[in-house]
């Protein structure tokens, strides 16, 4: 249970030092709009109170297991280069790629594809996707779509999220991988049935790790449907920041759009979620295990260092590996999407990505905004229908970068 020491460290977090972060209206190249100056200054004499008590709040959170400064601290030059030293040994080469059922469904085929994809052990697992080919496709550019969520993925939400973007829709193939140990459910009636990926779930890190592995699998399968140097991702939450993990391990993607994924870690907002996985009330710790990965990042990682049986070094490297703005400058174009009242991924970790890629910029243009006016934040503004704005401006962001043809590249894996 937490102390009443602990409830007003959680109120100063939540209640004070979110709200103060420095949340924009919108971010576009070099143009930024930000709340009124004066407002700020009004609050200055709580900010001044909530700094001052902070550091109180620290120490009491490190004498019951955690020390958030030195969890959050910034991320040296060695860490982040140790994760991709890890990233470049994974192999995630096309294994045993092969059409496991497909169904024709409005002038298109739907494919359901498996291929052999490697454990974090080494090992060998069956690894399930989608894949969709409208007809008269030939030699046309491949979106790679990364769903949101902890429940894996059907066919029918997959297509009804591609029809948000007509043109993307009318001239790409569509990719879509489960994750491992998630369940793809072929839910066309001439399909039928559902597949259920192996392995162990890894939020995000081996995430991307299968989506490699499935866009081979694909680009093998379909050679002549399929451009391989016309390649781009994008995502929803959880698959937001898994595109943008892909989008830096793997050369062959040359844009990408983020749809409020928690782009970055080393934030207030995953702060005050840590916080409240470990000494938060039932209700609060039940929240975080809520959320997408949730369930991983308290059980594998909070947990174990609450319980001094995981070592900060391990820990802070596992969020490293799940924050790509660190890498800003082997992301290819850029775009992001998130609402100021997001209920579920807060905003703060959008702001914390700009805020990286501005000193490490993108390998291309970047198009970053924040939607909405301040207010009480909801899950109804964790979803694309939340800001129409960014429907039609995603479709022709893809779209304008995937129809410039390039060389075909070879992924980083």
């Amino acid at each position: 249970m937490p102390t009443s020491d602990h409830v007003v460290c959680l109120w100063l977090l939540n209640t004070v030092l979110s709200p103060l972060s420095g949340t924009p209206h919108c971010y576009r190249p070099r143009v930024y709009a930000f709340r009124s100056a004066l407002s700020r200054l009004a609050l200055l004499p709580l900010l001044a109170l909530a700094l001052s008590s902070l550091a109180a709040c620290d120490s009491g959170t490190s004498s019951s297991g955690i020390d958030l400064d030195r969890l959050f601290e910034a991320p040296t030059a060695a860490e982040i280069l140790a994760v991709q030293s890890d990233w470049a040994g994974r192999s995630n080469p096309s294994r045993d790629a092969q059409i496991v059922a497909q169904a024709t469904f409005e002038g298109a085929t739907i494919y359901i594809v498996s291929h052999t994809q490697t454990t974090v052990g080494g090992g060998d697992f069956t690894h399930y996707g989608i894949v969709r080919i409208p007809d008269g496709a030939s030699d046309w550019p491949v979106v790679v779509y990364h769903h949101g969520g902890d429940d894996g993925i059907s066919v029918t939400d997959a297509l009804d999220v591609y029809s948000l973007f007509p043109m993307i829709e009318a001239n790409t193939v569509l990719v879509a991988p489960v994750y491992r140990s998630e369940t793809l459910d072929a839910d066309l009636s001439e399909l039928g049935g559902s597949y259920t990926a192996g392995g162990d779930p890894s939020p995000w890190d081996y995430d991307a790790d299968d989506a490699i592995g499935f866009l081979s699998a694909a680009l093998d399968l379909f050679p002549t449907e399929t451009d391989a140097g016309r390649v781009g991702a994008f995502g929803i939450s959880r698959g937001g920041e898994t595109a943008l993990i892909q989008a830096v391990r793997d050369d062959r993607v040359q844009v990408i759009t983020d749809y409020f994924g928690p782009a970055d870690f080393f934030n207030i907002g995953a702060r005050i979620l840590a916080l409240n996985a470990v000494l938060g009330t039932a209700e609060e710790q039940a929240a975080v295990r809520s959320l997408s990965g949730g369930p991983y990042l308290v059980d594998e990682i909070l947990l174990p260092l609450h319980e001094d049986a995981y070592s900060y070094d391990d820990a802070r490297l596992e969020l490293v590996r799940r924050s790509p703005g660190l890498y800003g400058s082997m992301l290819p174009s850029t775009q992001l999407h998130h609402h100021v009242r997001d209920g579920v991924v807060p905003v703060q970790f959008s702001e914390a990505f700009i805020t990286l890629i501005e000193d490490n910029p993108v390998d291309g243009t970047f198009d970053a905004t924040i939607y909405g006016e301040s207010g009480e934040a909801s899950i109804l503004f964790h979803r694309p229908s939340a800001m129409p704005e960014s429907i039609p401006a995603t479709d022709q962001f893809l779209y304008d970068h995937l129809f410039v043809p390039t060389a075909a590249a070879a992924p980083m894996l």
